[in-house]
């Protein structure tokens, strides 16, 4: 079964940054707000996933904007913690799906962004 995002990004898109690249896409969104970027983590550090924090502390991933709670429950994790760039890069390391990563994420975070009438920085 293929999942669909709220905003109508593409199956394999929402594949891509909720299986590998995620890291990716908080940045893009990350960079065009300010909001911070955040992930789960355990006593290792990082792990999981990464999303950005929205001001009405909602989370917003490719999946769209989502309650706290609900987030914490999908992904089956209760701790979360700010992360800057390098450590989440660190973590998560290059992306899976290569360069077409990079712009795509960039074209989600728009999408995301604009569909949830949010102003950038």
């Amino acid at each position: 079964m293929d999942k669909q995002s709220p905003f109508d990004a593409l199956a394999t898109d929402v594949a891509r940054f909720t299986e590998g690249d995620c890291h990716y896409l908080a940045r893009a969104i990350h960079e065009r707000t300010g909001w911070p970027m955040m992930t789960f983590s355990d006593r290792f550090g990082p792990c999981l996933h990464a999303f950005v924090l929205m001001p009405d502390l909602r989370a917003l991933d490719v999946e769209g904007p989502c309650n706290i709670r609900t987030f914490k429950r999908r992904w089956k994790s209760t701790k979360i913690a700010e992360i800057n760039w390098p450590k989440l890069r660190s973590a998560f390391g290059p992306p899976e799906f290569g360069r077409y990563t990079y712009a795509r994420a960039g074209i989600i975070a728009d999408r995301l962004l604009d569909l949830a009438e949010v102003p950038c920085v």
